[in-house]
């Protein structure tokens, strides 16, 4: 994973390291911020489907997971950089498209080194592609830092920097702090190798994991709703009720969604119960981070057999399939997660799409709210039909459908 996120990311941290970074980003996914970021979702998510339109005109069947790719990317950028690389821009010195194209390159490299090992050993192609799309990566992550850090000099804008809750403002307002004191202009600060490595380690990670799950989440989901039109219509029609027949028409309509219309969809997005429970069904099915593996402490043990000094390897899709954990395990059943009941017959251990604890995912709940936002305007706006019903659950580096959950979409009513 080094080469996709960086030797300083904090999935890689421990101990005291890992809880000061936890504590540094945990402002850019509080409930306030997550409220404030809507806009900018339902923004991005117009540009999204405006590239479905493009597919529906030009006849031809949507790649969902491309398409919702290129809509998590573009909203990632914006919410944890703060900046727009317009990745529909297809030029060749498009940096935003340079660097989605390097990161999906590089996790499928990275996915066939991990089913066999030999590869990142004595395959001297296999290194060297890795190695040149690391350092693609790397470099535009580092361009993005110095780009902000002009910024902030030319204007000295320290009182702002500190305000922002962005991943970037965070990161490098963490650096400056350290490195301030009163002699010194903010001018005149730098950033050492150390510093921009600790950062844009960061920054690829976030980008990594704020974009590639949410897609497939958001592929897999309509997916199975098309293939389940009683719970697509259940889902629509609280949608309607929830956002108001005024949200709907907008995205019907195609015209885009207001910032009016947007102002009051965090809390009633809060209210779509059952679009909630299909997102966290859809998770149960099809993990993205389907597995995981770690070192136990040297001390541990499960039922008697000790674990110390070896690796344990954690299948979730195992897991969340697992008939002694779940009824219907193979079944798409949203209904299981509705209500206190039904929470409450849901294992805490054998639901684990963020992981659990205190390092569970920092990104969650943002990712099902970006989940959510995409799912309600896309069954508002669509009916479709499903190209492939034997879609197949493959991995990359995370897993992903083979065949990108290819729908052919048509407007509602037509």
């Amino acid at each position: 994973m080094f080469p996709l996120i960086g030797r300083k990311s904090m999935v890689a941290a421990e101990g005291s390291e890992w809880a000061s970074q936890r504590k540094l980003y945990n402002p850019g996914f509080s409930p306030d911020f997550l409220r404030g970021l809507v806009d900018t979702i339902i923004q991005k998510c117009n540009r999204f489907i405006d590239k479905c339109d493009e597919d529906l005109a030009a006849g031809v069947s949507t790649d969902m997971l491309d398409r919702a790719i290129d809509l998590t990317v573009d909203v990632i950028v914006a919410v944890a950089f703060g900046e727009d690389w317009n990745v529909y821009d297809t030029s060749d010195d498009n940096e935003g498209l340079q660097t989605r194209n390097a990161m999906r390159d590089l996790t499928e490299l990275l996915g066939i080194a991990q089913r066999n090992p030999l590869k990142r050993y004595f395959d001297t192609l296999h290194k060297w592609k890795t190695w040149r799309l690391s350092k693609a990566l790397e470099r535009n992550m580092q361009k993005l830092v110095k780009r902000r850090l002009a910024k902030f000099q030319l204007t000295e804008g320290k009182e702002d920097l500190k305000q922002q809750k962005d991943i970037l403002s965070l990161s490098l307002s963490s650096v400056l702090r350290s490195k301030e004191t009163s002699q010194q202009a903010v001018g005149a600060i730098s950033i050492t190798s150390d510093d921009m490595e600790n950062m844009t380690s960061q920054l690829k990670t976030f980008y990594f994991a704020g974009h590639d799950t949410t897609a497939t989440t958001i592929a897999w989901a309509y997916w199975l709703l098309l293939q389940h039109p009683e719970s697509l219509t259940r889902a629509r029609e609280e949608v309607v009720s929830a956002l108001g027949k005024d949200w709907v028409q907008a995205a019907i309509e195609g015209n885009g969604i207001s910032n009016g219309l947007s102002s009051t969809t965090f809390e009633k997005l809060q209210q779509c119960e059952y679009l909630d429970a299909v997102a966290r069904e859809t998770l149960r099915l099809y993990p993205p981070a389907a597995s995981t593996r770690y070192a136990p402490d040297s001390n541990a043990n499960a039922d008697g057999w000790r674990l110390g000094e070896s690796i344990v390897h954690l299948n979730f899709y195992a897991i969340q399939r697992d008939p002694d954990l779940w009824e219907k395990p193979n079944e798409f059943v949203p209904e299981r997660f509705l209500g206190e009941d039904g929470r409450k017959r849901i294992s805490s251990s054998g639901f684990l799409p963020f992981s659990k604890g205190s390092r569970d995912c920092i990104g969650k709940y943002f990712a099902l709210l970006e989940a959510k936002i995409a799912l309600a305007t896309l069954i508002c706006r669509y009916d479709g039909k499903i190209v492939d019903e034997n879609e197949v659950y493959t991995t990359r580096l995370t897993s992903i459908p083979r065949g990108g959950c290819a729908v052919k979409l048509c407007l509602r009513g037509n």
